[in-house]
């Protein structure tokens, strides 16, 4: 590219020196040519860096604002999740853990006719043996 743009500034000077007649012309010595062409070579990554870094930084600005509000929504999310943990909590109170017996015990007792028949099952195992006698007696069952 350099040699082109050399050529190409010669052709633009002899174009010159043609339409405007006889013109005084100096030597362009090369280091001056070389320091003017990275000049503009300078100027050229410059403004591709400055338009690099402005998309680079909408692109941050952008997206900074997308984390700031997720950011932001978090602890709101968390406060929201917790009140409707504390919401079902309420309504679904803990069952205590039953056993088997247990059970059959609940349902035997809510069951008149078949707790009577239990006691009176208790009292003729008592005329047999002395300890269930002795706890049916402790507890006023016999």
């Amino acid at each position: 590219m350099g040699a082109m743009s050399r050529l190409g500034n010669i052709v633009v000077l002899f174009v010159f020196m043609a339409l405007l007649g006889p013109i005084k012309v100096e030597a362009i010595e090369p280091a001056q040519l070389q320091a003017d062409e990275q000049t503009a070579f300078q100027h050229q990554d410059s403004q591709e860096v400055t338009t690099h870094y402005r998309r680079a930084d909408t692109w941050f600005n952008r997206n900074e604002r997308l984390i700031f509000w997720a950011v932001m929504a978090l602890p709101y999310l968390a406060l929201a999740g917790f009140i409707a943990f504390v919401i079902w909590d309420a309504k679904h109170p803990p069952r205590p853990i039953k056993s088997a017996e247990l059970r059959r015990f609940e349902k035997l007792r809510k069951d008149p006719d078949k707790w009577n028949a239990l006691i009176e099952a208790l009292r003729e195992v008592s005329k047999d043996n002395e300890e269930v006698a002795t706890a049916l007696r402790q507890h006023g069952l016999l």
